[in-house]
């Protein structure tokens, strides 16, 4: 049986759980095998050229027993706990190899995914888009109450600093010259 999934352009915060059905044996020959070869036989398996083994897990579901999927997909993959709330069950009742794919895992490629046997979606999950913390302000200022006497814009004078000064100097050179009889006689 197969199935279509669609993987869109530069897709990301998306995590698919796929069951890998096959017999015991056979399913420990498909975990070897990605053990020893990479996710390529997970791609073939998808129908695309390839996948980043940075953002690919396959594993035996008796490897998180004593978690559960559930409880490892909220902690190891950070997936909120009302989304699996409904798939818990079933979740829990996947038994052989489960992969977990991320969206990162498709090189921001857009792909029409063909699920071919032995894999099987099982579900997705997206992650819910990142709200910055708002704490409330506690300065008074931030209330829009300013203490004291409204302020002023600071007055605009027409010379600088240094202009002023400048003009101090020559103002007491010119004393200088005057009173000290600089007419030459």
């Amino acid at each position: 049986m197969t199935a279509r999934v669609e993987v869109a352009a530069h897709e990301r915060g998306v995590l698919r759980v796929f069951a890998v059905d096959l017999p015991p044996k056979e399913a420990r020959g498909f975990l070897r095998a990605f053990d020893e070869g990479g996710p390529e036989i997970l791609a073939e398996a998808l129908g695309v050229p390839g996948l980043n083994p940075d953002y690919v897990e396959l594993f035996a579901s008796e490897d998180i027993a004593d978690l559960g999927l559930p409880a490892y997909l909220v902690d190891g993959y950070g997936v909120s706990d009302p989304a699996l709330s409904s798939d818990a069950d079933r979740l829990d009742a996947l038994d052989g190899c489960i992969a977990v794919i991320v969206s990162a895992a498709f090189g921001g490629a857009a792909y029409d995914l063909t699920v071919r046997e032995p894999l099987r979606l099982v579900a997705t999950y997206r992650e819910p888009p990142a709200v910055p913390a708002m704490d409330t302000l506690s300065a008074e200022s931030a209330e829009g109450v300013v203490a004291g006497a409204a302020a002023e814009p600071p007055l605009k004078r027409g010379l600088s600093g240094w202009a002023v000064a400048l003009i101090g100097v020559v103002i007491a050179g010119v004393l200088v010259f005057l009173v000290g009889g600089g007419g030459g006689e």
